[in-house]
C-alpha cells in the first residue's frame, strides 16, 4: 500500500530500545554482540565472560531511537538478572548452535520459550544461529531446521544465520541480526494483531477507524482516492499512483466484497486491507501511519495529541475555547450534520480512550 518507514513513538521524544541476547552456552551471544559493534570476526579467548550493556553503533539507529545490546549470563546464580532483563526487553535475541542442534535448538522450545511464556514476555523473538563449520561446507538448511519451530511459537519473527566462508562477512551478518530485532522491535505485531483469534485487536481497530474518519472525505462515510492520497503525503511525503490505489481497492474487493462501494473504500474495506497487509509482514506501513497520526507503541494518542492532559486548573480558573477550537468544530458539525444518530455515535467512539478499556487484551 504505501512506502517508508517512521520510528517515532511520540512527537520529538527519544526512545532506548533494549535487545536482549540470550542462549545456551558456546553459542557465541558475546562473539555475536562484539562481531556487530567492532570489527572482531571470530571468537576470542579475550571476551569477558559477560559483556557490559553496548549499544548499536549510530549509522543503525534512527535520530530519535538508540538501540542498547544486552548480554546475559547463564550462571545459576545470574537467573535472576536474565528474567529482569527479558522482563525489561524491547527484543529478544535467542541464539543456538548449528553444530549442536540437537542439544541447543531443542532448548529453545523446550526451554527458553516456555520461560517467556511464563513470564509473559510478549516481544518479538529474532533466532540467530551460528556454525563453526564453513558455510561452503554445511550442508544444514536454516529455514529447514527452524520451520517447526517457527510453527510452533509464533513469537519468532525470523531465524537468520551469521555464520559466513569468509571471517570479513561475520561483522556484516552480525549486525543483520540486530538490525531484524530492532525492526521487529519497533514494529511489534503483539499490540495490533491476536495471531490466536487471527484478528485486529480492539485498540488497534479503534485507532485505525479514528485514522478512517479524519480521512474518509464522504459524508457517503467512504475512502477516496483522495484519502488515500491524503494518508500517503502525510505518513510518506509520497503520492499514491491512481493506478495502485486501484489495486489495493481490487484486492480488498476480491477479499471482501462489502468493504468496497462505489470504488472507494468502506471502513471494514480499510480493516480487511490493514489485515493483509499484517499477513503480509508490512508491519512497518502499520505503524508508520499510526505513529503519523500520533499512536505510540502502546497504541494510545500521545499526549502533545490530548493538550488537555497535562492542563492543570486551579479551583477559581474557567477555560474557554478558542476561536480556532469554535471555528473547528463548526466544520466537524457542517460536515456531518447529515449524519444520523448511530454514524454520530460512530464518529465519537473512535477515540480510543473512550471506547474499549473494558475490551483491552494482552499485549
Amino acid at each position: 500500500m504505501m512506502s517508508g518507514f517512521g520510528l517515532r513513538e511520540s512527537h520529538g521524544s527519544t526512545k532506548l530500545v533494549r535487545i536482549v541476547v540470550v542462549g545456551e552456552t558456546r553459542t557465541r551471544k558475546s562473539s555475536l554482540i562484539m562481531a556487530a559493534v567492532t570489527d572482531h570476526n571470530h571468537p576470542d579467548p579475550r571476551i569477558p565472560p559477560l559483556l557490559p550493556y553496548t549499544n548499536l553503533p549510530s549509522e543503525y539507529c534512527s535520530e530519535d531511537v538508540l538501540f542498547t545490546l544486552i548480554d546475559t549470563s547463564l550462571r545459576p546464580e545470574d537467573k535472576g538478572d536474565i528474567i529482569r532483563e527479558v522482563k525489561e526487553a524491547d527484543a529478544i535475541v535467542l541464539t543456538f548452535a548449528m553444530d549442536r542442534l540437537l542439544e541447543t535448538l531443542d532448548r529453545l522450545s523446550e526451554y527458553w520459550l516456555l520461560l517467556f511464556r511464563h513470564l509473559k514476555v510478549r516481544v518479538p523473538i529474532v533466532v540467530a544461529g551460528y556454525s563453526v563449520i564453513q558455510k561452503e561446507h554445511n550442508t544444514i538448511d536454516t529455514k529447514e531446521i527452524t520451520t517447526p519451530i517457527r510453527q510452533q511459537c509464533r513469537e519468532i519473527e525470523i531465524c537468520i544465520e551469521w555464520s559466513a566462508p569468509r571471517l570479513s562477512d561475520i561483522s556484516w551478518l552480525a549486525q543483520a541480526v540486530f538490525v531484524q530485532a530492532q525492526i521487529a522491535a519497533m514494529n511489534h505485531i503483539g499490540p495490533v494483531y491476536d495471531q490466536v483469534t487471527n484478528s485486529l485487536k480492539p485498540r488497534c481497530v479503534a485507532a485505525l477507524e479514528h485514522i478512517f474518519e479524519l480521512n474518509a472525505c464522504d459524508n457517503d462515510y467512504i475512502l477516496s482516492d483522495d484519502g488515500f492520497n491524503h494518508i500517503n503525503a502525510r505518513c510518506f511525503s509520497i503520492p499514491l499512483m491512481p493506478s495502485r490505489c486501484r489495486a489495493l481497492i481490487k484486492s480488498v474487493q476480491e477479499l471482501c466484497p462489502e468493504g468496497v462501494k462505489e470504488n472507494s473504500l468502506t471502513v471494514d474495506g480499510f480493516l480487511v486491507l490493514i489485515t493483509k497487509l499484517i499477513m503480509d509482514r508490512k508491519l512497518r506501513t502499520l505503524w508508520t501511519m499510526l505513529r503519523t497520526f500520533g499512536y505510540n507503541n502502546d497504541i494510545r494518542l500521545v499526549d502533545e495529541m490530548i493538550p488537555y492532559s497535562s492542563f492543570k486548573r486551579i479551583l477559581d480558573q474557567s477555560v474557554e475555547l478558542t476561536n480556532e477550537a469554535i471555528g473547528s468544530l463548526r466544520r466537524v458539525y457542517h460536515r456531518f450534520n447529515n449524519l444520523g444518530p448511530q454514524m454520530m455515535e460512530s464518529l465519537f467512539e473512535t477515540a480510543p480512550e473512550s471506547k474499549i478499556n473494558h475490551e483491552e487484551s494482552d499485549m
